[in-house]
């Protein structure tokens, strides 16, 4: 009897045993991060004079992993990875009020996922591609930056199914998931002798959404409907980062930064939707814990500029008491 409820309790979990909703968020905000980072006050000693536009690309890696949440009755997480690429574009000008910067840049990028914990093994191969738009403020040691962003992830989830379910071998279902997100960051530069200190606040509204999705057999017979679930997020981080540049004999200038925040998280942590039997009437409301509400934030990086090309790499770490993501990434960026 237990393997029967597991069993069913897993069909109807199959996007969020899949990841669908971790992979959507995972891609999303490393996209939101590189825009954050490309425009934070510590980069400012690496800006090449006389330039005011710049194109720039950053590749992304992520390894999310999650473990011990809870899905109804069962105890699920995930083991992802996705690589991906961003491509974008700014221009600065000056006002009588400070430097604004305004850019876009293009994300997209392909992983995959495989859950953990009491569910049936699932797989999940998805896609992801998206937009960023940004606006930069800067006057002396103030730095202000806003931006809006949307993810949309595509996702080939299967999940195995014992024999005695007369089903084939596994169910399926193609699940698209979108995440929106809106936030500001405001930074403050303190300069001292031996390295930047720069203290950092900011807001951020995030919107999850799982499209409707129909769970198929091995016969490509419907099983399941799942109708459309959306959770609003917000995430208030603060943190400090310092940063220290080097000039170089060679003429190339040298930026080591580092990183280390909380981010509080508060709204619809666990998703809620609600799932159909094909052929039953009547239907059922499924949840899952998808977040915690406390992570933290950790980040190295060293850039090296030289007239006006800037090359980087960095790794990045949010962790909390369910999740753990890890990215690192490398960069460059053209100043024309």
């Amino acid at each position: 009897m237990d393997e029967v409820v597991r069993t069913v309790n897993s069909a109807a979990q199959i996007a969020t045993a899949g990841g669908v909703q971790h992979n959507t968020w995972a891609a999303g905000n490393a996209a939101v991060d590189a825009v954050l980072e490309r425009n934070s006050v510590a980069n400012l000693a690496l800006q090449p004079a006389d330039t005011d536009a710049s194109v720039w690309v950053h590749t992304l890696y992520g390894n999310p992993r999650s473990s011990d949440l809870n899905a109804g009755n069962l105890s699920y997480g995930q083991n992802s990875k996705f690589y991906g690429l961003m491509m974008g574009g700014d221009k600065a000008w000056q006002t009588d009020h400070g430097t604004l910067r305004s850019g876009a840049a293009f994300h997209a990028g392909n992983g995959d996922s495989d859950s953990r914990g009491d569910v049936n093994a699932t797989h999940n191969d998805f896609s992801f591609w998206g937009v960023t738009l940004y606006q930069n403020w800067n006057q002396d040691r103030w730095n202000l930056t806003g931006d809006v962003s949307l993810t949309q992830t595509s996702n080939d989830v299967d999940q195995k199914q014992p024999g005695w379910m007369e089903a084939g071998n596994k169910l399926k279902a193609n699940v698209d998931g979108m995440l929106f997100s809106a936030g500001v960051r405001g930074e403050y530069l303190i300069e001292t002798d031996v390295l930047d200190i720069i203290p950092h606040a900011g807001v951020r509204y995030n919107q999850l959404t799982t499209e409707a999705f129909d769970t198929k057999n091995g016969q490509d017979e419907r099983v399941f409907h799942t109708d459309k679930g959306t959770q609003n997020i917000w995430q208030f981080p603060v943190g400090v980062k310092v940063a220290k540049t080097f000039a170089l004999d060679s003429g190339w200038k040298m930026s080591t930064q580092a990183n280390a925040g909380v981010v509080a998280v508060t709204g619809d942590r666990e998703s809620q939707n609600t799932l159909r039997t094909v052929g039953i009437s009547g239907s059922d409301t499924i949840r899952a814990e998808i977040m915690d509400d406390t992570a933290f934030n950790g980040q190295l990086g060293v850039k090296m500029q030289k007239d006006t090309m800037t090359f980087g790499v960095g790794y990045n770490v949010n962790a909390s008491q369910h999740d753990t993501n890890q990215t690192m990434s490398a960069t460059w960026s053209l100043a024309f």
